[in-house]
């Protein structure tokens, strides 16, 4: 009995030197903060109806910051090939991206991107694109037309945010849950058809499920993003690439960069789920 409780005592002091050996890993590889916005608007007092948007103002300061800083913003494509191990990218790396192809993308958050000499990319909502994107009214919401994916700026990459299942029923749940894997595969297929052939998506609220995952990898689809509050490593899964909101004043956002609070202390898959879980909830 005795040799019992000996033997155990040694596995659980092993094993958990194990996992902090594994964890100190995954904390100290090099990770990426992936930046999600939404809307740009003018003033605060436009942001008053608004809880997903940034003033211009606080946009400016948030990359002035990071280029003070030395970061350098990378695209997609950049951010798949170092994850492939196709490619290095430099140790202070950020990637910025825009859900829902609000054209105050265009009007207001470019001019500030180029600023600064940064990339970004924005997904777009298939079924509300126009040809062509409206002339900029103050206080009015637009979205993004073909016409300046079209423009192929070398800085700016465009993704999908699906054809139309950014939705939510009646009891405001994302109908993505509801979907099998062939109406997900059809949803994927007719934004290329309609829009141009997407190879990144961001999932409309954050939520994916296993149909909508084994949708994209049959439709080659490089990376997928999600939410989860946490930076980016090389080993987590292509189709489930965690982003950080960057609406949040400066003070919030230096936290980001400056603290462990939103590095991946657990790399991917279900050790890591049961941990966060855990850490979360305490």
């Amino acid at each position: 009995m005795k040799k019992t409780i000996i033997f155990f005592i040694i596995i659980i002091i092993v094993g958990t030197l194990a996992f902090q050996i594994w964890k100190n890993y995954n904390i100290n590889q090099k990770q990426v903060a992936v930046l999600v916005y939404h809307n740009i608007v003018e003033n605060e007092e436009m942001k008053k109806n608004d809880q997903d948007a940034l003033t211009t103002k606080e946009f400016d300061e948030q990359l002035k910051y990071l280029n003070d800083s030395g970061y350098t913003s990378i695209s997609l494509d950049e951010l798949y090939n170092w994850k492939k191990g196709k490619k290095d990218i430099p140790e202070k790396s950020v990637v910025i991206t825009f859900d829902d192809g609000f054209y105050s993308f265009k009007y207001l958050a470019q001019p500030i991107l180029q600023k600064y000499n940064f990339k970004a990319a924005c997904f777009l909502i298939g079924n509300v694109t126009m040809p062509t994107t409206p002339e900029y009214e103050e206080g009015k919401y637009g979205t993004i037309g073909l016409d300046e994916v079209n423009n192929k700026s070398e800085n700016i990459t465009y993704g999908s945010h699906t054809f139309e299942l950014h939705q939510q029923n009646e009891y405001g749940t994302p109908i993505v849950n509801e979907k099998t894997f062939e109406e997900i595969k059809q949803d994927t297929e007719k934004f290329n058809t309609n829009l141009f052939n997407a190879k990144y998506l961001a999932y409309p609220y954050y939520t994916y499920t296993n149909d909508f995952v084994k949708a994209l990898e049959e439709e080659n689809y490089k990376l997928a993003f999600a939410g989860e509050e946490e930076m980016a490593t090389k080993g987590v899964n292509n189709y489930k690439v965690p982003r950080i909101s960057g609406v949040r004043t400066i003070d919030e956002f230096k936290e980001i960069f400056e603290t462990e609070k939103y590095r991946n202390k657990y790399g991917n898959g279900l050790i890591r789920k049961i941990c966060v879980k855990i850490e979360r909830s305490m």
